[in-house]
């Protein structure tokens, strides 16, 4: 079978799941300190200066000589002769600098345990979101591979070398594999414990005010989602400050200075957002950028034009589940439920009836639908409006697994709404819809069925 091959999430993503697990940070921490400009990181100057201090001058003169291969954008060549220094002794310098070559620079990662490089044009990087991860039997470890194991490990004796400025860097190599070892492991155990060291790197680097542009970004990601964007805010420009250029970064800093009340930088920079997503051809996060400004300007009491972005939005990503909520809450506000009813049926008769059931369709559908009734929350009008929306004209679906897959999410929203009767009697049509299809949903509909206490009302 040929090798599967998946793009790994951006890096925002990573650190987002990454803020699912473990504990120990603190809000707020020290500012991140001047640590060299990202485009002094992509050629390793950093590294190659602190080595000059502390490491033998063949040493030195072998980093000065990767770093020059990299300004060239001849990264293999510059792995390899990194590769060569450390086979000559591994000296703890050279592996520190080999970790930061490979996390910057790896296009692919195979099944979690190598990743592989490529030349690139001089000065840039790889945009994290197009890295790639192959699986299958048929996904070949290549000679010139780097094993992510030997990494970490040599990795973690620069951290226990009992050096400062070594474990330092160290630390920030470290949480740079860790990174993209967390998303693309080799196990789930591998996540996990990757995650966790990510996350205590990071810490102990931004109390110490020693985060490079790139894991000040990191550490941003995972401020705002366990605390808030404020938190986030000064490291997302000590980010911007230090050149770094993930696109991800100016929707970040727009979300920071919406929530700081500063409409007018928010949009600004969810400007600059969405142009270079669009100029990437990603539709998902022109659309997340696009919804974006929707929000600003719903905050900033222009109502028609949030109206506008959502609607973009939906051009760009017709399963933004936020961007239709946020129209129908706008529908309702302005024109009473029963319009909002009918938005919301409309959207639903669309989404709810594709063409072909293939998997990423089932899929599509399932986590609309699932994403719709999160999201709803516990507004009681908007929870009430979705309902309706997918019950309205439902029998008029041609395909039962359309028809089953309304029913089912109409009845956890009735279950909310404490309307456990309706909830059985949508819950048992959506089984015996779904029994007469050859689509399968995967829906838990005897799971909701279980679940509902006899009677109305709490």
């Amino acid at each position: 079978m040929p090798p599967r091959v998946r793009r790994s999430p951006s890096l925002l993503a990573v650190v987002v799941a990454a803020a699912a697990c473990g504990h120990g940070l603190r809000p707020g921490a020290a500012s991140a300190g001047d640590e060299g400009t990202w485009q002094a990181w992509l050629v390793l100057g950093p590294v190659v200066e602190a080595a000059r201090h502390h490491t033998s001058a063949p040493i030195a003169a072998g980093l000065a000589e990767a770093s020059k291969l990299l300004a060239k954008g001849k990264v293999r060549a510059a792995d390899a002769r990194l590769a060569r220094l450390a086979s000559a002794g591994g000296d703890p310098w050279v592996l520190v600098a080999r970790a930061d070559l490979v996390a910057f620079y790896f296009t692919t990662c195979i099944k979690g345990v190598a990743f592989r490089l490529e030349d690139t044009r001089p000065g840039t990087a790889p945009p994290v979101g197009a890295r790639q991860r192959i699986d299958g039997e048929d996904a070949r470890v290549r000679p010139g591979d780097v094993s992510v194991e030997a990494l970490l490990s040599g990795v973690e004796r620069t951290v226990a070398s009992g050096i400062d400025e070594l474990a330092v860097q160290g630390k920030m190599a470290r949480a740079r594999l860790t990174a993209y070892a967390s998303a693309c492991p080799a196990n789930e155990q591998v996540r996990a414990r990757a995650q966790a060291v990510m996350r205590a790197d990071l810490a102990e680097l931004a109390a110490a005010g020693r985060l490079a542009p790139d894991l000040a970004f990191m550490w941003a990601g995972l401020q705002m989602n366990e605390y808030s964007a404020a938190a986030a805010r000064p490291f997302l420009h000590e980010a911007h400050r230090g050149g770094f250029d993930d696109p991800s970064l100016p929707l970040l800093l727009a979300i920071a200075e919406r929530d700081a009340g500063d409409p007018k930088a928010a949009r600004a920079w969810a400007e600059k957002a969405r142009a270079r997503f669009a100029a990437a051809g990603d539709r998902a996060m022109e659309a997340e950028a696009e919804f974006l400004l929707g929000t600003i300007a719903q905050g900033w009491g222009r109502p028609s034009a949030a109206a506008v972005h959502f609607r973009r939005a939906l051009e760009l990503d017709p399963y933004h589940v936020q961007a239709v909520l946020s129209q129908a809450t706008l529908v309702l506000r302005t024109d009473g439920e029963a319009e909002a009813v009918a938005y919301l049926a409309r959207v639903v008769a669309d989404r709810f009836a594709p063409v072909a059931w293939d998997e990423p369709t089932r899929r599509a559908v399932v986590d609309f639908g699932e994403g719709l009734v999160l999201a709803a929350g516990d507004e009681p009008a908007l929870v009430q409006a979705l309902r309706d929306a997918f019950l309205l004209d439902v029998d008029a679906a041609e395909d039962p697994a359309s028809r089953g897959a309304r029913y089912f999410f109409a009845s956890t929203l009735d279950a909310r709404l404490a309307e456990y009767e309706r909830a059985r009697g949508h819950a048992l049509l959506a089984r015996q819809e779904l029994a007469e299809s050859d689509v399968d949903l995967d829906l838990s509909v005897d799971e909701v069925i279980e679940s509902l206490p006899a009677g109305d009302g709490p």
